[in-house]
This record gives C-alpha cells, sequence and structure tokens, in this order.
C-alpha cells in the first residue's frame, strides 16, 4: 500500500505521519471504560481493549514481543492496534494526566484493512507522540519491545526478530509509569470506531515488567466486547513462560 497522508493520534494527540487512507486513530481505554469494566475478580469486559493491565511502582522497565495477527480483509473498513507499553494509568485510580495527555512510553503494530488491502506498521509511542516506523512489518512477524522509563527520560528499543531491523529512541519525555498495558485496542477512523477484523489468534510473549513476570505483578486481564457484552477478543489466562505468555483469540 503507497504511503502518503495518513493521521495517526491518541484520544488526545493527533501527528501526521507518512502513510495512506484516512484519519486513524489509536483509541486508548479511558480511565473511566476501565473503573467502569464489566465482571468481577480478575477477568472483566471493555468496549475498547483485550489484553493485560498491570501495576508495579517505578521507575519501570518493561519487555516483551507482539506476534503480529494475520488479519482477514473484506470490504469493510477494520483494524485494530496491539500495543506494549508503560504508562500513568494505575489500577486503582486510572489514568493519571499530564496536561490532558497519557504519560506512555512504549510500541504498537497496526493491522488494518481498508478497500480490500491489508496495511501492516508499526510505530513508537511517547507523549504526546505517535511515530510511525519505516520498516516493513507482515503477518507473523515477531515484534520485540523494550521500554524503560528513567527519572529524566524514557527510552524504546522495537526490533523485528523476524524482519533484521531494529529502531531506537532514547528522548522520550519521562513517564513516571506507575503501570503497563499490553494487548489489542480498538482503532477510530475519522472520528469513528471500526470494526475488529477477524484473526484467529495471536500471542505476547516474554512479558516482564521490571525484571518479573506479567504473573508475578498485580495485574487484571480484560476482554474487549461490544456495549451488549457480546465478546470480540478472549484474553486467555497466562499460560507458558512461567506467566510471561498469553493469547489473544477473536471470537
Amino acid at each position: 500500500m503507497s504511503r502518503a497522508g495518513r493521521t495517526i493520534g491518541a484520544v488526545v494527540t493527533t501527528v501526521t505521519v507518512i502513510a495512506s487512507g484516512p484519519a486513524l486513530a489509536e483509541s486508548e481505554p479511558a480511565a473511566q471504560d476501565l473503573r467502569a469494566a464489566v465482571g468481577t475478580g480478575e477477568l472483566r469486559s471493555t468496549t475498547l481493549f483485550a489484553g493485560f493491565n498491570a501495576n508495579l511502582d517505578g521507575p519501570l522497565t518493561l519487555t516483551g514481543t507482539i506476534t503480529v495477527p494475520t488479519i482477514e480483509c473484506g470490504a469493510r473498513k477494520t483494524g485494530i492496534t496491539s500495543k506494549i507499553a508503560l504508562d500513568r494509568l494505575t489500577l486503582a485510580r486510572g489514568a493519571r494526566l499530564d496536561g490532558g495527555e497519557l504519560p506512555q512510553a512504549g510500541a504498537a503494530v497496526y493491522s488494518f484493512c481498508a478497500r480490500g488491502e491489508i496495511d501492516y506498521f508499526a510505530v513508537i509511542v511517547g507523549t504526546g507522540r505517535f511515530e510511525e516506523l519505516d520498516q516493513p512489518v507482515s503477518a507473523g512477524d515477531r515484534i520485540r519491545v523494550e521500554a524503560e522509563d528513567f527519572t529524566s527520560h524514557a527510552e524504546v528499543v522495537v526490533t523485528n526478530l523476524s524482519g533484521g531491523w531494529t529502531e531506537t529512541r532514547t528522548n522520550l519525555p519521562d513517564v513516571d509509569a506507575h503501570g503497563a498495558r499490553i494487548g489489542d485496542r480498538r482503532v477510530f477512523v475519522d472520528g469513528a470506531r471500526i470494526g475488529v477484523p477477524e484473526f484467529g489468534a495471536h500471542r505476547f510473549t516474554d512479558v516482564e515488567i521490571s525484571g518479573r513476570p506479567l504473573g508475578a505483578v498485580e495485574n487484571k486481564r480484560y476482554d474487549l466486547a461490544r456495549q451488549d457484552g457480546t465478546v470480540l477478543i478472549t484474553t486467555e489466562p497466562r499460560g507458558g513462560g512461567g506467566g510471561r505468555n498469553f493469547t489473544l483469540t477473536r471470537s
């Protein structure tokens, strides 16, 4: 797919990058959405997010690997973003914003279908920053993310373990991180929520927060569902890798 003029942004930030298609935005699960999530115990559901939110006192490091989903593409516009990032979200208090923006540091992979064409691409995310990487990404690629929050700045390293490239950013704003979010999120285009593509299942592996497995820190597990409660993406319990791995399955 040619690249010219797509806009990518978070709920509170929009930046223009080199790409094609309509205005494309990542939907961050808002604090109120997470607090109002349906369910009891460990598993809950939201309309925006499937995966895990985890808490640990900072400064933090976060590592993990995304296996890029193999999406199906038809006439309908669909998309999902698979993300591993530190942020200032806490399970008890929700998002702690800075000037209206959610401080964060990490990376994401977009899997997007429009007009019968599939586009995969990776971005590095920082506070107020979504930078598309001019690097190839394909279905099934294993994208390794390493993020570290220092007292003065944050650093992110993204490596395509399947494609042989690495991108490093060492000058991102510090996050004052209190947690991490690992999973899939809904995508909005031109202000409207688009459909979730069919993709079978895909994995997040080797997830560690400050050297501890995801399963060893305080966390909550979320399914992504429609407003009527119909589950679209199921988050399987942490399995394998000593609590470091989990699977997201399209329902």
